[in-house]
C-alpha cells in the first residue's frame, strides 16, 4: 500500500514487493481469505508487464483499493 501511494507504477517496483506479501501470506495463512484472489491477480497481471512498464492511472488507483481490501479482509480473518 506504502509503495502505491508513493506513486510506484513499474513492473520492476511492484513486482518484487508484491511477490513478497503473497509469499508472507502463504506461510501464514493455511487457507483462502477474502482478497487474496485479487492480490493473485495483480501478480498475474504484473507478471505479463515488461520490467520497465507502467501501470496506467485507473489500474494502479485499482490496484491500491484491491490491496487495502485484501489487507483489511486479512487482518479481519485473524481476529
Amino acid at each position: 500500500m506504502d509503495a502505491l501511494s508513493l506513486e510506484y507504477k513499474a513492473k520492476d517496483q511492484l513486482h518484487p514487493l508484491l511477490s513478497d506479501v503473497m509469499a508472507s501470506l502463504n506461510k501464514v495463512s493455511s487457507g483462502d481469505f477474502e482478497g487474496r484472489g485479487t492480490l493473485v491477480h495483480w501478480l498475474i497481471k504484473l507478471n505479463s508487464m515488461k520490467a520497465t512498464e507502467e501501470m496506467d492511472p485507473e489500474d494502479a488507483r485499482q490496484m491500491a483499493f484491491d490491496v487495502e481490501n485484501a489487507y483489511n479482509a486479512f487482518y479481519n480473518n485473524l481476529k
